[in-house]
């Protein structure tokens, strides 16, 4: 999914005709991943020698950069259950619209692994307020 997202957005990002970028959701519980977490977890629990855990995060906060530094507007839409990668993937928006109904959860937490960088981006963010 990742980098199938990046092409896809540096594609748009040289195409005139596209203005902006929204990240949403069609799911009803909300704007959230995590299937990728759970078998990097079990790849990692049963498999020292692996070497996924690596290269995906590597690809993520990849990502996570280029949409920070993207050239066009990005707003994100927040509703329900807001966690993991969907927080990864958004929290650089330009806007993020976020409904009262929002449940934000951090899982890596719960797994053992180490909070992501959008903890620093939000204590950041809040400094200016």
């Amino acid at each position: 999914m990742i980098i199938k997202l990046r092409n896809i957005l540096e594609k748009w990002e040289k195409d005139k005709r596209v203005k902006a970028i929204l990240f949403d959701s069609k799911s009803e519980k909300g704007f959230c991943s995590g299937g990728d977490l759970k078998e990097l977890y079990y790849d990692f629990v049963n498999n020292f020698d692996c070497d996924k855990k690596d290269g995906f995060f590597s690809k993520e906060f990849s990502l996570d950069k280029y949409i920070a530094n993207y050239k066009k507007p990005v707003v994100s839409h927040w509703y329900g259950v807001v966690m993991g990668g969907g927080i990864g993937l958004s929290i650089n928006s330009d806007l993020i619209i976020c409904e009262e109904n929002v449940n934000w959860a951090m899982p890596e937490t719960g797994l053992g692994l180490y909070q992501m960088l959008e903890f620093a981006i939000i204590y950041r963010n809040f400094l200016k307020l």
